[in-house]
């Protein structure tokens, strides 16, 4: 049974997003960067969070 992760590196975000490791860094710092949590030392883009993002018509808001 293979387990699929559930986040993307900083890197992996930046290729996703065809920008630099660098911009990707400083969007992740700022806060701008959707899905970001700190994890010890290290920034982690949740998936589901980027993708909503990225892909707004997929993922629609449930409205109260």
């Amino acid at each position: 049974m293979k387990i699929e992760n559930q986040t993307y590196t900083v890197g992996e975000t930046a290729q996703i997003l065809g920008i630099s490791r660098q911009t990707s860094y400083a969007l992740a710092r700022s806060g701008e960067l959707p899905g970001v949590r700190k994890l010890g030392g290290r920034f982690i883009i949740v998936k589901s969070e980027l993708e909503a993002y990225l892909n707004p018509s997929k993922f629609k808001k449930v409205e109260d």
